[in-house]
């Protein structure tokens, strides 16, 4: 019964991210055959962008419990500006799902940090900082002690205009935070360093 559950979770998970990423393809593409991009064509204060992330480490590594690869899921960011172009905050949250195995986890992740933006010619990059919680679902992997850790973390981003208000950004980040495991079979901390590529629209507005 639970690897039914687990395999229609999976199926269900895979059509969610497809179809973010197929609306992250298809709303830039359809903008930019009506316009020419420039670098900030129009002023904005504020910039929503969601798309694809991919977290390179698996949640379920432990030293008696390897996996290799990572986890696909969604990132998505609210950035208002606020005491200048160039700085701001952003509230984010992300989503990541185990693929194969017994444990099959979902993560999620909720931030909040401060921003620095600067244009460089078309393109513009972005400083960040992140601070927040991790929340997994209850099968990251035996005994976990705890389902919800503090994280923080660094990251930069890179965008491209693809239309007035629209643009393409890229993003890295490095997050710091795990969990901890009260089988003593197992290692105590399982996964304390990750870092995450992302990429996807943005909207201006």
């Amino acid at each position: 019964m639970y690897l039914a559950c687990s395999t229609a979770l999976e199926v269900i998970m895979h059509r969610i991210a497809a179809a973010v990423l197929l609306v992250a393809v298809a709303i830039p593409l359809s903008i930019n055959a009506q316009s020419t991009p420039t670098r900030m064509q129009a002023h904005s204060d504020s910039e929503f962008t969601v798309g694809y992330s991919y977290l390179f480490r698996d949640y379920r590594h432990t030293q008696l419990n390897p996996v290799g690869g990572g986890m696909n899921g969604w990132a998505a960011e609210y950035a208002p500006q606020i005491a200048s172009s160039h700085f701001g905050f952003g509230v984010a949250g992300a989503g990541y799902y185990a693929i194969g195995g017994f444990f099959t986890p979902q993560i999620y992740l909720l931030t909040i940090g401060p921003r620095y933006t600067l244009n460089t010619g078309r393109s513009t990059v972005t400083l960040r900082m992140l601070a927040g919680t991790m929340i997994s679902s209850g099968d990251v992997i035996a005994q976990t002690s705890s389902h919800i850790r503090r994280i923080f973390g660094a990251g930069a981003g890179w965008e491209y205009p693809a239309g007035q208000r629209f643009a393409w950004r890229a993003d890295f980040d490095w997050i710091y935070g795990g969990f901890n495991s009260n089988d003593t079979n197992q290692i105590s901390e399982i996964v304390r360093n990750n870092g995450r590529a992302s990429v996807g629209p943005v909207w201006r507005f």
